[in-house]
């Protein structure tokens, strides 16, 4: 991940009112919610899988035990929300 992607990604951690959320989840959550798969975002970030997977469940519950594709979902409708409301 280059460093615009990274500034990007934060840019978008506005999306989680969610205050319980650690920045590192944050990033987690988007970058599965625009497509990389569990693997990726391990090699991304560093770390392990299960580790992804473990932040993934906490983003999750926080969003009312939403499924993987229901995260996707809330992600989508946030980043749209914000972009509609500055047109």
């Amino acid at each position: 991940m280059t460093k615009v992607d990274a500034i990007c990604i934060c840019r978008l951690h506005q999306i989680f009112e969610e205050d319980q959320l650690s920045d590192h989840q944050k990033d987690i959550a988007i970058l599965y919610a625009i497509g990389n798969t569990i693997a990726e975002i391990a090699d991304k970030k560093g770390i392990k899988p299960i580790t992804v997977r473990n932040h993934l469940d906490v983003v999750r519950r926080s969003l009312g035990d939403v499924t993987l594709s229901g995260l996707r979902t809330v992600v989508f409708l946030r980043v749209l929300s914000i972009v509609v409301n500055r047109v």
